[in-house]
This record gives C-alpha cells, structure tokens and sequence, in this order.
C-alpha cells in the first residue's frame, strides 16, 4: 500500500532542495567561494572607462569592495594601497614575471560617495564602481570591507570578510604566496 508523505516529510525535502546549488540547475551559486573562477564582468572606473575582469589574467588580482559609509573600509582602503605598491616594488626588483593589480570596488548607491572617498584616500588604482549591484550579486561580498584574492588564472583563492587585528599580516602573506615572494622580514 502506498502510504502519503506527511507535511513534515515534504517541508524537509523542500529545504533540502532549497540547499542546493543553484549551479546544478543552470543558476548560478549563492556564494563566490575559494576555488571558483573570477565572475565574467565588466564594471565602469570613476574615469568613466570599462574594466573587464576577464581581461585582467594573467595578473594577481586584490578586489576590494567598500562603501564611504563602512568605517573599516576607511582604515583598510589605505593599507591595501600600501601593500599592493610595496609587493608591486618588490615584484619589479625581482624581475618577476607576475603583477599585482589593486581593484577597489564601491558599493555606494551614489558613485560620487565611491569616488570622493577614494580620492580623499588617494587611492591610485582604478576604482571601479557597482552602483547597480552587478560586482555585489556575482561576488556576494556579505559585508563590508570584503578583499577577494585572485591568482593570476583567473581562481579566487583567498577571501577576507571584514578588517581587524592579524588583517594586514593574513593578506600579506597570502599575496606573496600568489606572488612567489619570500615571506616578509617584519
């Protein structure tokens, strides 16, 4: 005899559908993760110009999203300019084949907010800008700062949600160990 399924049978089935990935369906994930290809995107620069991140392999890629209204974006926004032009220095001098590139991404709903808080951080990079939440769906940063290492393959290989103590030393070393660089000294 065939027996009904009871409504406490078919919820548990319904959320363990719901727990899939969407990829297995055509969809896309939930949720960037480490070892997933960089999403296919092109987003605009301040300057107005378009960035394809595919075009970028071939490159170490540091993305980081912040927003003018993220307080810790205010403090790590600066460090990452460091970094990324101290390891491009050390790149240089050690005739590497590799390149670090520093994309900041703002998330404000008014780009302007981006782009004045980049330059009064004097952010040199190109700031690319996600005003319609394109950079933010594929990424799924889920707070800000959020920094999204990429190996120079196009892989995400590191991820870093939010900013505080070890912050600096953590990124640190893993960039060099994207880049090949020796560990640092201090």
């Amino acid at each position: 005899m065939k027996s009904t399924p009871s409504r406490r049978e078919l919820l548990t089935v319904l959320a363990s559908l719901a727990l899939l990935p969407t990829r297995a369906f055509g969809g896309r994930m939930a949720r960037l993760r480490i070892g997933d290809v960089v999403p296919a995107l092109s987003l605009k620069t301040a300057a107005g110009d378009s960035l394809a991140l595919a075009e970028q392999r071939g490159r170490v890629l540091l993305i980081n999203f912040f927003a003018s209204y993220c307080g810790p974006c205010q403090d790590e926004l600066p460090l990452l300019v460091s970094l990324s032009a101290q390891l491009s220095r050390e790149l240089k001098a050690a005739a590497s084949k590799l390149s670090l590139q520093l994309l900041p991404i703002g998330v404000d709903e008014r780009a302007a907010d981006s782009v004045a808080m980049a330059q009064r951080l004097k952010v040199p990079a190109p700031v690319l800008l996600d005003p319609d939440g394109a950079a933010r769906m594929a990424f799924d940063p889920q707070r800000y700062p959020c920094t999204f290492l990429i190996d120079a393959t196009g892989i995400v290989r590191h991820i870093n949600r939010g900013f505080g103590p070890g912050y600096r030393v953590r990124v640190e070393g893993w960039l060099r160990g994207l880049l090949s660089l020796p560990a640092s000294g201090g």
